[in-house]
């Protein structure tokens, strides 16, 4: 790796801010789950983050944004709370993950329109 590439990669970006995403946590998809339950464990989650959890998570970030910027006395209490919305984030990037997979295969399962026989 080229010295140029190894500043600027997203591995040591995240590194230096202390920051995880959804590529840090191995097996994503599903350790044993079958298509179906792996399917089943997306739609269980995108109805409860659209119903509930989404606008939680939002008051969440918003009140911790705004603690961040008038309650913090140094650079502990900014570090934590920076830490706190980073993991906020990391749920809802997985929540929305699950929501994007569902899309995903409802549009492999929609029926190919036709017309005269051409696809």
């Amino acid at each position: 790796m080229k010295i140029e590439d190894r500043e600027n990669s997203v591995e040591l970006l995240r590194h230096l801010l202390g920051t995880l995403d959804l590529a840090d946590i191995e097996n994503i998809k599903g350790e044993e789950l079958s298509d179906y339950s792996y399917y089943e464990r997306a739609a269980d989650a995108e109805i409860f983050y659209r119903n509930n959890f989404e606008k939680v998570l939002k008051l969440l970030v918003q009140r911790q944004l705004e603690w961040i910027g008038t309650q913090t006395e140094n650079i502990e209490q900014l570090m934590f709370g920076r830490g706190t919305i980073n993991g906020l984030l990391l749920i809802q990037n997985w929540f929305e993950e699950q929501s994007n997979i569902l899309k995903q295969k409802r549009e492999e399962e929609k029926p190919k329109k036709t017309i005269y026989g051409i696809k």
